[in-house]
């Protein structure tokens, strides 16, 4: 892993912004906007996403009616 064009990840070394980056230059031309999802519980996922311009969208309930489940789904426009 030492060639130049090698994404190499570190824990706790701006590994979310660097894996999105990587996403954001994946994506076909004229891609308007990006969505993901996390379960709502996971707090910390919010705030970096948050952190990284991704709006809530919409938040859905688990069919198990587990809280625990729930998920968040983020959007972020890319023009």
């Amino acid at each position: 892993m030492s060639a130049s064009s090698d994404l190499v990840l570190r824990p706790a070394v701006d590994t979310g912004p660097r894996l999105l980056d990587s996403v954001y230059a994946s994506l076909p031309e004229g891609t308007e906007r990006v969505a993901i999802e996390h379960f709502t519980i996971n707090e910390s996922a919010g705030r970096f996403y948050e952190r990284e311009g991704f709006a809530v969208e919409r938040v859905e309930d688990a069919a198990s009616g587990d809280p625990r489940q729930r998920v968040t789904w983020r959007v972020k426009g890319l023009r």
